[in-house]
């Protein structure tokens, strides 16, 4: 069987840690100092502390804001949009989130912007 996860360099892995438990029921599996596993469904969510460019990581040297790719949007799908959508509407450290919106392709969705800059696209299963 074939896996994806995803590993997010963050600032602060104890408010990460908060924001993915309390709006998408994520599972703690392994909590450190610097780096946290998170199971959400079949999928892991890494959570690794920036402390930036760290020597010996194979892309030291290349790693930064500038170089991280155009864009990169993490989709999330969610049984309960409506549910989902209240619990990120509560939570306080979110830099910006959009409304619910049924998109023209007939799936409802909205738009996460967190406090590390990354865009999570949380949408209904069609």
């Amino acid at each position: 069987m074939t896996q994806i996860f995803i590993e997010l360099y963050v600032e602060n892995i104890t408010l990460n840690i908060k924001f993915f438990t309390s709006i998408f029921d994520c599972i703690v599996v392994r909590d450190e100092d610097d780096f946290s596993e998170l199971c959400l469904g079949n999928s892991i969510v890494l959570l690794n502390s920036y402390a930036g460019d760290v020597e010996g990581h194979t892309f030291h040297g290349k790693i930064n804001q500038k170089t991280n790719g155009i864009g990169v949007e993490i989709g999330i799908f969610v049984d309960d949009i409506d549910l989902v959508y209240a619990k990120a509407k509560k939570f306080k450290d979110i830099k910006s989130i959009s409304e619910l919106k049924l998109q023209d392709w007939g799936m409802t969705d909205f738009r996460i912007l967190t406090i590390d800059n990354y865009y999570i696209r949380v949408t209904s299963r069609k």
